[in-house]
């Protein structure tokens, strides 16, 4: 052996991490469309917001650093030596946080902090009209969306507790500063 280790592909489990990362991020597209008619529209009151108005500007400047983040781990993909170790583990911990994400979701029922939910946020639909059809249409929209939503629309309220941005960064800082140091050994 060189004075480098070697590391195998090991594709089974590249493979297994793909198919929990597909089904975590598949379980949150459906957990938001069945929430979003069950969340409240009317925010909860903040002692921040009370004194300071909401920011128009807040919601592109996040877009804006998770879209860095994401350029940053996908240069780090190309150009890291053990790049296929690094995507396995990276890809691992962003499976956890979408279930833990799908889990809060489902079990915490907390309203958009907008001030205009009702503008920001798609009608709710009574519970008469509520179809499996209806929810299909919703989880085929974010999967073809691969989850994102446009801000310019209305959208599906219900994930504000634990949002992308949120995972995104999450990832960010659990890669950054966990993964030079000891975590997933195994992976």
């Amino acid at each position: 052996m060189d004075s480098q280790e070697q590391f195998q592909l090991e594709p089974i489990k590249l493979a297994v991490i793909i198919n929990f990362l597909i089904f975590a991020g598949f379980s949150n597209w459906v957990a938001l469309a069945y929430i979003h008619d069950f969340i409240g529209r009317n925010p909860l009151p903040d002692i921040i917001f009370h004194f300071v108005d909401e920011q128009p500007w807040a919601i592109p400047l996040g877009d804006f650093m998770v879209m860095l983040c994401s350029i940053s781990l996908i240069l780090l993909f190309i150009f890291h030596k053990h790049r296929i170790v690094v995507i396995r583990r990276i890809l691992f911990i962003i499976a956890c946080l979408y279930s833990f994400r799908t889990v809060m979701m489902l079990v915490t029922q907390l309203p958009a902090g907008y001030k205009n939910n009702e503008v920001r946020c798609r009608p709710l639909i009574n519970k008469i009209n509520r179809t499996l059809s209806i929810y299909l249409i919703r989880t085929l929209e974010q999967t073809i969306h691969v989850g994102l939503q446009d801000n310019s629309k209305q959208m599906l309220c219900g994930d504000f507790l634990f949002s992308g941005h949120t995972l995104i960064m999450v990832s960010w800082f659990l890669v950054d500063f966990w993964l030079k140091k000891f975590f997933f050994e195994f992976l």
